[in-house]
């Protein structure tokens, strides 16, 4: 997702999660489970309860707490939670999944109307293009973006239980298609620096595992590279989400994931937020989001040694 100034990348996921509507050709919304809410700001208060007592502004512990109570009162505001609410559910859930108590609240009902809808649908529909026979085409400039954007539909569909037009491993087997990533403009290395982030965010489960290094070894030195250019861009969100891919992957204690965390640590604003303004919520809630990711410690459960492809 793209950083600070212009960041069009939030506003694609949103535009995502739009254009599955619209493919779907529903009218309404699907039924949201009343109960989210409060689940919601019940595990936002658990993050945010003992942030009351000033911190040093040099503590990353700080840090995280400042952008959670950040996430807090974006959830409390019912305007921010109309609009981004099932967002930010997926934020506070990831977080206490691999940092703290798992909670949740099932909805059969609500899973039965998504798997009735879906069926309706072909691959086609859902990703503009079908995984089974084949990647995007290669000639398409935007073929990671169509790629990765598929990969997570499709990993979200398998772990729900709710098939989205492809299975994730049907997505995940063009990946070696992708390759290499040199020799590309700014607007395609932006896609491919996503779209090899979300391959480990779905590899891993988003944060539950950490992945072996060796699986990916030309996706990890792209991510280095960019990692380098982030930080010299001042583009925290892109600096984040290169470093909770690196923890993930074996270099927690690398110093150049250091050097990343120093600088989201110097640069995150007295509110916990590090871009966007008032009129941007979406990429002031994302950019603590990723901040927290960036810079916390994670419990991982396992190893990922293989690739989950056919």
């Amino acid at each position: 997702m793209r950083a600070t100034s212009g960041y069009p990348v939030l506003v694609r996921n949103i535009e995502k999660s739009r254009m599955a509507n619209l493919r779907t050709g529903a009218s309404t919304p699907l039924r949201y489970n009343p109960r989210v809410r409060f689940f919601l700001c019940c595990l936002a208060f658990i993050g945010t309860a003992n942030t009351s007592h000033a911190a040093p502004l040099d503590d990353p512990h700080a840090a995280i707490n400042r952008a959670l109570n950040f996430l807090y009162k974006t959830a409390s505001d019912d305007a921010a939670f109309s609009h981004f609410g099932e967002d930010l559910l997926w934020a506070f859930y990831t977080i206490s999944h691999t940092a703290a108590d798992r909670l949740g609240f099932p909805d059969r009902r609500y899973k039965s109307e998504l798997r009735k809808a879906s069926a309706k649908f072909t691959a086609q529909d859902f990703l503009g293009f079908d995984p089974a026979h084949g990647p995007p085409s290669m000639e398409d400039p935007g073929r990671y973006d169509q790629w990765y954007g598929a990969l997570i539909f499709a990993f979200f569909g398998d772990a729900y239980g709710v098939r989205l037009g492809a299975h994730y491993r049907d997505v995940l087997q063009w990946l070696p298609r992708l390759r290499p990533y040199e020799g590309h403009d700014e607007d395609m290395e932006f896609d491919i620096f996503y779209a090899i982030t979300h391959v480990i965010y779905t590899v891993d489960h988003y944060h539950e595992r950490s992945v072996s290094g060796s699986l990916l070894p030309a996706e990890l030195a792209f991510l280095r590279r960019k990692l380098d250019e982030a930080i010299d861009d001042e583009n925290p969100e892109m600096v984040s989400e290169a470093l909770d891919c690196l923890k993930a992957t074996g270099f927690a204690n690398d110093p150049q994931v250091q050097a990343g965390i120093k600088f989201l640590i110097s640069t995150q604003r007295p509110d916990g937020s590090w871009a966007g303004d008032p009129d941007d919520l979406y990429t002031e809630y994302h950019s603590a989001w990723t901040g927290i990711d960036g810079l916390r410690d994670y419990h991982f459960h396992g190893q990922v040694k293989r690739l989950p492809v056919h």
